[in-house]
């Protein structure tokens, strides 16, 4: 599997330029590959051959490096698997996208419900509140209901939607 320079790093717990050291003493095989998509540019891609990333001097002897098809090959080849692995990866990323979106949406959906709710309850309670006002003659209408507890209902509603925000803040994106 070919990885970059900075992978092979890591794996062999060395530095970028020992790996470019040993790639120039022919201990490590590399080619320079073509970026594509969002990294522009050459690219050199590493072997890692038998998870130390070391070839024996008589497999290194065999590779042939002054075929222009095979290096072409080699190197599209190089570039296909690169590819896969960053296909891989954008899936994975998407999916945790995915996955965070439904979250959000599941919330969105849960706070409607609620507010729903709690105008449907307002709403009862103002026609309570009128109803049993006193007799008939002395019975308030809606409207003054309404107007009489406006602004406390504004203020209860304010402060049930802050406590709904801070909620979100609490519990937003991982």
């Amino acid at each position: 599997m070919y990885v970059t320079v900075y992978e092979a790093a890591q794996r062999l717990a060395i530095s970028e330029n020992a790996v470019r050291n040993r790639i120039k003493r022919g201990s490590l095989r590399a080619i320079k590959a073509q970026a594509v998509g969002a990294e522009k540019g050459a690219q050199v891609l590493v072997l890692m051959g038998d998870g130390t990333g070391a070839f024996p001097a008589h497999e290194a002897a065999n590779i042939p490096t002054n075929s222009a098809a095979n290096s072409e090959i080699e190197s599209l080849e190089v570039v296909i698997a690169y590819q896969k692995r960053r296909i891989d990866d954008l899936q994975a990323e998407r999916k945790r996208l995915n996955d965070l979106l439904l979250q959000h949406i599941r919330l969105l959906e849960r706070e409607v419900l609620w507010r729903e709710n709690m105008q449907l309850k307002l709403e009862r309670l103002l026609d309570d509140v009128a109803a049993e006002a006193g007799p008939e003659d002395d019975r308030l209408t809606r409207a003054e209901v309404e107007a009489d507890l406006k602004p406390a209902l504004s203020d209860i509603l304010q402060s049930l939607g802050d406590l709904v925000e801070n909620r979100k803040k609490q519990t937003g994106p991982s």
